[in-house]
C-alpha cells in the first residue's frame, strides 16, 4: 500500500483530447476505477520550473468486487513524460500525493495522465487529459485532473 516513483514507462499520448471514459470512472474488461489522478502547480512569479503536487484518490473494482490495483499518475508537457511516474497502490483504494516540478510555458500541450495496472494484470493503458494554464497574480497556475 506504499507510494513509489518511477520513471521507466514510455509510450505516445495524444493531446487535444480527453481519452477517458465517463466523468470519473473508466473501465478495463470488468475492471473499473473510480477517482482521479489530480495535478496542481505553479510557476512562483513566472520564475522556474512549475512546483506543486500530483496526487491520487481512486477505489477499483473487478465485476463490482473490490480489488486492489496500481494507478501510476504523470505530467505530460509536448507529448514527453515531463515529471517521475508517482505510483499509488492498494486493494481497493489507492491514494498519496508527492511533490514535483517541471518545465513547461504558457502554449505548451500540457496533459495530467494516468495509468492502472489491476491486480489481475489488466492495463488501462494511458489515460490522458489535457490541462490548461490560468495567469493569476503569484504566476501561473495549471491545475487538471484525469
Amino acid at each position: 500500500m506504499g507510494r513509489k516513483t518511477t520513471t521507466g514507462i514510455l509510450g505516445v499520448v495524444a493531446f487535444g483530447m480527453t481519452m477517458a471514459v465517463g466523468p470519473a470512472a473508466h473501465a478495463v474488461g470488468q475492471d473499473t476505477i473510480t477517482g482521479f489522478c489530480t495535478v496542481k502547480a505553479i510557476k512562483a512569479n513566472n520564475i522556474g520550473p512549475f512546483t506543486g503536487v500530483v496526487s491520487n484518490a481512486s477505489t477499483t473494482q473487478d465485476g463490482g468486487t473490490p480489488t486492489g490495483a496500481t494507478v501510476s499518475c504523470a505530467v505530460w508537457v509536448n507529448g514527453i513524460v515531463s515529471t517521475p511516474w508517482y505510483q499509488f497502490s492498494g486493494n481497493p483504494t489507492q491514494t498519496g500525493a508527492d511533490q514535483t516540478q517541471f518545465d513547461a510555458n504558457v502554449g505548451d500541450a500540457i496533459a495530467v495522465c494516468k495509468r492502472v495496472v489491476y491486480d489481475d494484470q489488466l492495463d488501462s493503458g494511458f489515460i490522458c487529459t489535457e490541462v490548461q494554464i490560468t495567469d493569476t497574480p503569484g504566476g501561473p497556475l495549471l491545475v487538471g485532473k484525469t
